[in-house]
């Protein structure tokens, strides 16, 4: 499996917000079919507190071209 935003910088990865423990621990993990799919760019972890509805965790999200 590949891990669609591994290309992010680590302090662009965080997904778990509460601090001391900040850390990713979460992901999209895509076999290699979908993962040729992704938009490039798309996949980012949205790191304003209004996107998050209140959650410790932030999302990973990534755009993906199903055309064909």
């Amino acid at each position: 499996l590949i891990d669609l935003h591994a290309h992010l910088p680590a302090d662009r990865r965080v997904t778990y917000l509460r601090p001391p423990y900040r850390s990713t621990v979460d992901y999209i993990l895509a076999g290699p079919d979908l993962a040729s799919r992704v938009v490039p760019n798309s996949a980012q972890v949205p790191a304003d507190p209004s996107d998050l509805g209140g959650s410790d965790h932030a999302p990973v999200v990534a755009g993906f071209d199903l055309k064909n």
